[in-house]
């Protein structure tokens, strides 16, 4: 029984280096997708980036720990004069990483310089923000298409460990909303709904005249949440139940308007889509003349 075990984990540790390039298509399209987000963020925040990060900027600052870790990561709480570096660093590793020059090292500075950024104000970081960060750290070990066997096992490894990190940030805000009366009662999307901010005029007397109907979406919700990990992997229901969470992630962009963190989000559904479904989601953005070059070089 136990030498069966260590068999069945050998191969499929050896499987994982086989020199095939397993699911290239779906690592290469969610890969440009983070790095096309982390530029289209960035390119938003460049207006404000003074305000939020800058010598001006409204940043709460305090003494931190003195350790490598936090003097790095908090450069800017210090030095916020050197934002601009970092932006412009940002910037650049990150349209290189999405066209795919300058490999690892591009990787690493795009990681290294974007969590200098997220982390140097709690005016602009949110939770699409850490989604990111942990991200573009895995990224940095992923080689879609390669076929050198130790590019191929650091690549599956780490998009395990990408789908991995999705999962438990599903499940544990699932849990935590378990905790809070207000979701365990099935009354937070009701009290959501009188916040402006979150909930335009015309949805929000909607969602205040019928407690039924916000009750039924604030279980949906928490369901949805806690079982994703485990339904995701049925093949049956995949489609169907992913696009729950696709209108649930518009509606937190597009209404709530979070848009940094719906859209993070939609990008980590690639992560579960079957190979028949990325090579169809490539046909369709081939069709867009403004995403047709997300594409190139995915489909051969």
């Amino acid at each position: 029984m136990e030498l069966s075990i260590w068999t069945n984990i050998s191969r499929w540790w050896v499987s994982l280096s086989s020199g095939e390039r397993g699911d290239y298509k779906k690592k290469a399209l969610f890969s440009r997708l983070t790095y096309l987000w982390v530029i289209i963020v960035g390119a938003f925040f460049w207006p404000i980036m003074d305000l939020v990060i800058g010598p001006e900027s409204y940043t709460f600052r305090s003494p931190l720990k003195p350790t490598l870790r936090d003097n790095y990561v908090y450069m800017l709480v210090y030095s916020p004069h050197r934002y601009l570096v970092f932006y412009i660093l940002m910037m650049c590793s990150s349209f290189m990483s999405l066209i795919n020059i300058g490999g690892m090292l591009m990787r690493l500075m795009a990681w290294l310089s974007f969590i200098v950024i997220a982390s140097s104000t709690n005016l602009i970081f949110n939770a699409g923000m850490q989604v990111a960060s942990l991200w573009l750290f895995f990224l940095i070990f992923v080689f879609p298409m390669k076929k050198t066997d130790w590019k191929v096992l650091f690549s599956r490894i780490s998009f395990i460990g990408i789908q991995v990190q999705f999962l438990i940030a599903y499940f544990f805000a699932g849990i935590y909303k378990l905790r809070v009366e207000d979701w365990r009662n099935g009354v937070s999307i009701h009290l959501l709904s009188f916040l402006d901010h979150y909930t335009p005029e015309w949805l929000a007397g909607i969602l205040q005249s019928s407690m039924i109907l916000s009750g039924i979406l604030n279980y949906v919700i928490l369901i949805y949440l806690v079982a994703f990990p485990f339904l995701v992997w049925i093949k049956r229901i995949k489609i169907p139940f992913l696009m729950i969470g696709i209108v649930f992630h518009l509606y937190t962009a597009f209404i709530m308007k979070l848009y940094d963190f719906g859209s993070i989000m939609l990008i980590g559904y690639v992560l579960f889509l079957s190979e028949e479904h990325i090579n169809w989601l490539l046909e369709k953005l081939d069709k867009i003349p403004l995403l047709r070059w997300i594409g190139v070089r995915i489909k051969t």
